[in-house]
């Protein structure tokens, strides 16, 4: 039968030995015995029992959960249960994560890397990203506005090809255009920008906005505060 002291069971497995002598104390794996000078001396058993620690804490298990399975001879239907519950508050976390990473590029988006505005801003920006909930339905309804006027504008002009009359692309043309002219009209006045410099909310002028160049939810744009040209994050704007 192999034996190993503390120290080579600890070395084995890439623990401390405080992390043995601790499990010794709480009962999770004591030592198979213990020489004259006090020593622990372990055998082949242990180490199968270590293993199957160092499983089951790979998995989320404590070690009181753990010590429970032991005392109490678990079974695999018991660990399945611990595991589903496990499983289910990682869910939670990762979800929790993922909306706190949102919330932080949705912030950087706002923060120039050389702002040296007060840090009280954070406040007002705050506002500003929990006002710009209101603007996902209105991107919605753009994205399915715009859609029907390039359908509009394609059907005109497959069916101009088709049967050799203007009207088509004409009336598909018109409907373009008057639904474009709608969704810039109505946009612009429910948008305003921040500038990532200074952090002064502005609006800018429609020609501006049309013709800045811009990303899904960035424009870009010069501050009429700090004359600053960069990429102004679009926030919701109040009526």
């Amino acid at each position: 039968m192999t034996t190993y002291s503390i120290g080579e069971l600890a070395h084995e497995f890439d623990i401390s030995t405080r992390t043995l002598q601790y499990y010794d104390e709480t009962g999770i794996l004591s030592p198979a015995s213990v020489n004259e000078n006090r020593y622990r001396i372990y055998t082949d058993a242990e180490v199968e029992k270590l293993k199957l620690i160092q499983i089951m804490k790979a998995l989320g298990m404590q070690l009181k959960e753990i010590k429970i399975l032991f005392e109490t001879e678990g079974t695999l239907d018991t660990v399945r249960l611990m595991l589903d519950q496990k499983n289910k508050q990682l869910q939670e976390n990762i979800e929790k994560q993922q909306a706190q990473q949102k919330q932080i590029r949705a912030m950087q988006n706002m923060i120039h890397e050389t702002s040296q505005s007060s840090v009280t801003q954070l406040k007002k920006m705050d506002r500003m990203l929990m006002k710009n909930e209101k603007l996902k339905p209105l991107r919605m309804k753009m994205i399915a506005l715009g859609s029907v006027g390039t359908l509009s504008l394609w059907s005109g002009i497959g069916m101009g090809i088709k049967t050799h009359h203007l009207l088509y692309p004409a009336l598909g043309v018109s409907a373009s255009i008057g639904i474009a002219s709608y969704l810039t009209h109505t946009y612009y006045h429910q948008v305003q920008y921040m500038c990532p410099t200074c952090q002064h909310v502005f609006i800018p002028s429609m020609k501006e906005m049309i013709f800045a160049p811009h990303t899904p939810s960035t424009r870009y744009l010069a501050c009429p505060s700090c004359q600053t040209k960069g990429h102004c994050v679009e926030v919701y704007q109040p009526h």
